[in-house]
Order: structure tokens, then sequence, then C-alpha cells
């Protein structure tokens, strides 16, 4: 049985700190399938590939792949070199390439680029029948732990946290600075660890063990076009986090921790972490984790239980408050109407139903408040 190795993964053992690698070994075959490419109205007259050495950056080969099956091609990698190049020539005349580096005798793998990308693979004929340190014996990959169970992988032992982010991009030129934190609590401060994020194309999955020894968080970050970001946490195969919209989430949000919290302060502020309670379990305006007094229970913006408005949020700390529904647009227009303030920004960033509720424009209580 085939084992595959995808290209997009980027796979730290924080447990360890054992960077992956792939093994340099010849035997290993990349596979192309250049489906998405061929769309409806073409059909490739073959594949090329051009692999060069990493020693001086001369082409080692300049050919042709093998045809496998359908719109599948195949080459196999010899030791030392590294992928630069896929070109694919179609019968009307027309010509793809799609520029890339693929490193397998170092730490690095990068993500293949350009429009049209289909599914790039590499397979190794190894059976990975037993693992040292989290290693296969035989070929020294690392193991993908697939299979888990209580926090142990059934194939090579391994304990922990198992993490696992998934993401994706919808435009397809990577998270542009959007990220995800992954931090170490040491002497009550956040430590960065590692990284998750997209470099460039549409897909990427960062995989990692946390030890159950130490508390760790998953913190969003930030960057230009969240909007495009999507992707989803899951720890010992069950889902913990899932977005679909980056810009929905705050800059610095942590969507995922270990930490076992300790609210007895009813501050809302763990004592362990320093993490803010999200007040996800609300009875009567009193939240049942921490204690916190005050709290509402929003749908679409409003109360239930006392009718109050859902404050829109400046995500960006640049002036401008994002409304997302109907209650933290009657927020917007109350800070106008009522509290008078004329320079407030605001943006529309999705459909709003304001549920029949009496409206009063925005800027309509007097001459001292009109806005625009």
């Amino acid at each position: 049985m085939k084992k595959l190795l995808s290209i997009v993964l980027a796979v730290i053992m924080i447990a360890t700190t054992i960077p992956f690698a792939f093994a340099a070994d010849d035997g290993m075959l990349l596979y192309v399938d250049i489906t998405n490419a061929l769309g409806t109205d073409k059909s490739a007259e073959g594949v090329w590939l051009y692999a060069f050495s990493r020693e001086n950056d001369s082409i080692v080969n300049s050919e042709e792949m093998t045809h496998v099956s359908e719109n599948i091609y195949s080459y196999e990698i010899p030791s030392n070199t590294y992928i630069a190049a896929v070109g694919v020539p179609f019968t009307d005349g027309t010509r793809v390439e799609w520029n890339f580096v693929i490193d397998w005798t170092g730490n690095n793998l990068y993500i293949p680029t350009g429009d049209g990308v289909g599914t790039w693979e590499i397979y190794s004929d190894c059976s990975h029948e037993s693992y040292t340190d989290g290693k296969c014996d035989a070929c020294g990959a690392e193991c993908r732990h697939k299979n888990i169970t209580d926090g142990i992988c059934d194939d090579c032992g391994a304990e922990g946290r198992f993490i696992t982010i998934t993401m994706t991009d919808s435009y397809g030129d990577g998270w542009n600075g959007n990220a995800i934190v992954i931090e170490k609590l040491i002497d009550g401060t956040y430590t960065e660890v590692s990284t998750a994020t997209i470099e460039n194309g549409n897909n990427g999955t960062f995989t990692a063990i946390l030890p159950e020894d130490g508390v760790y968080a998953l913190r969003w970050v930030r960057g230009e076009y969240p909007a495009e970001c999507s992707f989803t946490v899951t720890v010992n195969g069950e889902s913990v986090f899932e977005t679909m919209n980056g810009d929905e989430l705050v800059d610095g949000q942590v969507v995922y921790t270990n930490c076992e919290h300790d609210w007895s302060n009813k501050d809302g502020i763990c004592d362990i972490c320093g993490a803010e309670c999200q007040h996800e379990n609300i009875t009567d305006t009193i939240c049942d984790d921490c204690g916190v007094a005050g709290l509402h229970v929003y749908d679409n913006g409003f109360c239930s239980d006392c009718g109050a408005y859902e404050p829109a949020t400046d995500y960006n700390a640049d002036g401008v408050y994002e409304i997302y529904n109907g209650g933290q647009l009657f927020w917007f227009a109350q800070q106008v109407n009522e509290e008078g303030n004329k320079e407030i920004k605001g943006t529309l960033r999705a459909n709003i139903d304001l549920e029949n509720r009496p409206w009063t424009p925005i800027g309509a209580m007097g001459e001292e408040n009109s806005f625009r």
C-alpha cells in the first residue's frame, strides 16, 4: 500500500522540536493531476518537468513525465535535486507553466503557484512498518498521525494533543499575513513557538503534537484580506473551532487553548493563563462559567433577555466599525442619533435584517446630529 505525502503540509513536532523533511532517496514519485488546467475544451500533448541540482542550480532533467492514466502524470525524483517547473503544452497550440520549488533534502516545502494548478502529490513505496521517535525506521519519513486513540497515535505510539489546522484561501494567493500563532505559556506569559499560514495557493495544513504537561494557545493574527481565509482546528480528530470568514475574528483572538481555566475571581479573566472568558453559557445575564454578571445573549444583534443592541467592532483599529447584523446597525444609529457622535464611521459587512423593528434613520434626530 502506497503512503501519501501531501506537499501542501507543513509539520512540526513541538514535543520534540524535530523538523519535518522528506527522505532524499531515489524512488520518490511526484504525481500531477492536470484536470483543472484542461477545463472542458483542452487536451494536453504531454506534461514536461524540469528538475534542477541543489548544488549549482543546473538542470538535471528536462523531460516528459510518464502518463499514468487519464490526466495523471508521474516523475521519479533523482536524489539531491529539486523540482522547479512543470509545463503543459496543449493541442490547440497554447501552453501553461507552473513555477514552484520542492526541496527534497532540506527542511522546506514550497506550495506550487499559478492559475489552474491541479493536484500535486508525492508517493513513497515504503510501508512504514515501524517508527522510532515518530520517524519511519526504513525511510525516515515523519508519521502523519492519521489514527489517534485517546491521545495516542496508533501507528508510531506518540502521545499528546494532536493538533491539525486545515486552511483555505478563497482567492488562491495565500493568506497575505493572516496566520494562526501557536503559543506556550511560560512564567505567566505566552511565547510563540510556531505559526500556521498559507504562503501561496489555496490550501494548507499544519499539524503538531502539544505535550499534555504545558499550556498552549492558538491565536488568530489578522493580515490583509482576512475574509478570504477559512480554517478548521481539530484536536485528536475532533473539531474544536471552525470559521469560514477570518474577517469575523478579532486580531489576537484565541481560537483554542488546552488551559483548564480558573475563573474563581469572577472577573472574567483566567487566573492561570490570563485568557478572557468567552461567556458561552449565560443564564439570566450571568455567565455560568466565570460568574460575570450583566451579560447579553444576542440573536441577530438583539439581546434576547433585555433587548440591548450588540455593539459593532472596530476590528482593524482604524476607526471604522464593521456591521454584521441588525442589532449592530441599531447600535450604530444610536451612537449618532442619541449620543451625538457625528464622526463615527461604519461599513456594512453582511445583508441586514431589521426584523420589522421601528427604525429611525441615521442622523434624523436634529441638525446637531446630522450624519454623512
